[in-house]
């Protein structure tokens, strides 16, 4: 299938948004009913206990608050945690 004429300059413009935000993370949390949190694309683990965990996503800091908080899963960009979430906190830094 050919790309016509006014579909190309789309094309382009979207080849030159995904070039410059391509260093960019952006950071993505998620959790669910049954005590599951992910949270992808954060840059540094700051705390960790069973009822807090610091994480700092580089503009920001994240705090999750809640009771029997277990990290079930670590990598380098991405965390797993277990637990029962009551809060959560997401505060720019300065």
């Amino acid at each position: 299938m050919k790309i016509k004429k006014n579909g190309d300059s789309l094309i382009r413009a979207l080849k030159t948004v995904a070039e410059r935000d391509a260093g960019v993370r952006p950071t993505f949390l998620s959790l669910d009913t049954r005590g599951n949190i992910v949270i992808e694309g954060f840059k540094k683990l700051i705390e960790y206990d069973n009822e807090k965990i610091s994480l700092n996503a580089g503009a920001k800091n994240i705090y999750l608050y809640g009771e029997s908080l277990k990290i079930t899963a670590c990598t380098k960009n991405s965390l797993s945690v277990y637990g029962t979430v009551s809060k959560i906190e997401i505060f720019e830094v300065k």
